[in-house]
């Protein structure tokens, strides 16, 4: 049986899911938060159902009932990263984390073993553990490999942060990519330095990459390219302000700025986001307050929890007014 706790969120994540497709939707909307933690680490919303993390397992719950489809363990089981499109999904798990049931492994695979970052698939097809590739040579590291916190999913590909083992400054770092239907991993492209966090976000066939400029409270910034996964081209590049991206629609991004209370390099001493709509050329058209964390933000919508409160509120008004 669910975690009450567990199931209480996913009712969230699928009411807010439901109210983000509603064209009448209002400016805002709020109900009580059931349980504490990032609604980004405990469900994602795909066109076949949703997939959840249930204190170890991961679920599928789609109009078939629901399916399990894999085992997350470790000290981080309790907050996986997860990412997903409309159509596909992918969990971060970290290396030996991820146990995948047998009948679940496609022909000729072998269940993973410490070689395993991810966990991933397209459902209702099954989620299985993506093994790494062979270590990847260039821009001053012998050993790229795919891995980090920067990872999104676009439509059906898993495009992720490059890590190298190595201690020492890199010229260039490579950007990750592998379809979740199966296949290799190769690099999409390959970035200037090896700027850590690097800043990902998907919309569709649109992958954003923020790569930090300057890394001092008074200066923040990065500079943005979004990028096609489908014909390898780069349809804009702008700075903004150093921070979290998300795509509200094809053409609009959500950025959430951390704010400081001290002036330090950026890092975990900050107090909330201030949010802003940008287009995806670099202009920016409208503030939108402020979130304890970033907000999931789809379809001109933003969801976020402040106070024990999820809200879902619409970036269109904010658009329009500008």
């Amino acid at each position: 049986m669910l975690r009450n706790q567990r199931w209480r969120s996913l009712m969230i994540a699928v009411l807010a899911s439901a109210m983000i497709s509603l064209a009448c939707l209002g400016d805002a909307l709020a109900f009580p938060a059931l349980q504490s933690g990032s609604l980004a680490q405990t469900a994602a919303i795909v066109r076949s159902g949703v997939v959840w993390f249930d204190d170890g397992p991961v679920f599928l719950k789609g109009v078939a009932g629901s399916t399990l489809l894999g085992t997350v363990r470790g000290e981080d089981r309790r907050s996986p990263r997860i990412a997903s499109s409309a159509s596909a999904v992918a969990v971060r798990v970290g290396e030996g984390n991820v146990r995948v049931r047998e009948e679940h492994l496609r022909l000729g695979e072998e269940p993973a073993g410490e070689e395993t970052e991810f966990l991933g698939g397209v459902p209702p097809g099954p989620v299985v553990a993506i093994a790494q590739p062979k270590p990847v040579g260039g821009g001053g590291c012998e050993g790229w490999v795919p891995g980090g916190e920067a990872f999104v999913v676009a439509e059906d590909d898993l495009v992720a942060a490059g890590e190298c083992e190595e201690d020492e400054p890199q010229e260039r770092q490579p950007l990750f990519v592998r379809s979740l239907r199966g296949g290799r991993w190769r690099v999409l492209r390959w970035l200037p330095g090896d700027s850590e966090p690097m800043m990902l976000a998907a919309e569709g066939d649109l992958v954003a990459v923020g790569l930090a400029i300057s890394r001092t409270f008074s200066s923040a910034e990065m500079h943005v390219s979004i990028l096609n996964v489908r014909n390898l081209r780069t349809q804009a590049r702008f700075d903004v302000p150093y921070g979290h991206l998300a795509f509200a629609s094809r053409d609009r991004l959500v950025l959430s700025v951390a704010t400081h209370n001290q002036d330090s390099q950026i890092g975990p001493s900050s107090t909330g986001y201030s949010l802003a709509l940008y287009s995806t050329r670099g202009r920016r058209f409208a503030a939108l307050g402020s979130a304890e964390e970033p907000p999931l933000v789809s379809d001109m919508h933003m969801v976020s929890e402040e106070n024990q409160t999820v809200s879902v509120r619409s970036v269109t008004a904010a658009h329009r007014g500008q």
